[in-house]
């Protein structure tokens, strides 16, 4: 998470600045934007300059012009570690696949000999190895499920469509699940 600021991001954050300058600057005894934006940043994320930010401070630098302006803040969503990543993907494909949070409880407690307890705190418990593992496990289970219910029903098995080849597994393995590269993806 150490990428820089885009330069999107640095022209919405250098526009609110200049916007609370405009607001502020006189009273504060700031002569110019620039110095303000300055100012603003050192407070809110101790750094020198829009250039020194990298993508963690967007939010809590967006966040304190926000403040100042009287405009409504904006949600730090973002995983900072690891681990943080790894369980917002697991509760995607919870989703994904229709996964119960107790089935997934129970898996915890089974594979890595953890107590039963809200769902939460047992993958907060969880080292980002035990946490992959996990991943690896719910999607291999949920496959499965999905072969055995199209057998019975008698239909086709079931394959991942993918828009974008970067999003495609390694050939052997695409082909063993049986993923599939849509016949036209769509161009963002």
């Amino acid at each position: 998470m150490n990428k820089p600021l885009s330069k999107r991001q640095k022209a919405v954050l250098s526009q609110l600045a200049a916007r609370a300058w405009r607001l502020f600057g006189d009273s504060w005894g700031i002569p110019s934007a620039e110095d303000f934006r300055h100012s603003c940043v050192q407070r809110a994320c101790s750094k020198p300059g829009l250039t020194a930010c990298t993508q963690q401070d967007y939010v809590p630098l967006y966040n304190h012009l926000a403040r100042l302006l009287g405009l409504r803040p904006i949600e730090d969503n973002t995983p900072h570690s690891p681990e943080e990543a790894l369980i917002w993907t697991i509760r995607d494909r919870m989703r994904h696949w229709d996964i119960p949070a107790p089935y997934v409880a129970a898996i915890i407690h089974s594979k890595f000999s953890i107590a039963y307890g809200n769902l939460d705190s047992l993958l907060a418990r969880l080292p980002a190895s035990s946490l992959r593992q996990l991943l690896y496990t719910l999607e291999a289970r949920a496959r499965s499920k999905a072969q055995r219910t199209s057998a019975q029903l008698g239909l086709d098995s079931p394959v991942e469509v993918h828009s974008s080849p970067s999003t495609l597994p390694p050939t052997r393995l695409a082909q063993w699940r049986g993923d599939i590269l849509a016949k036209n993806p769509s161009t963002r």
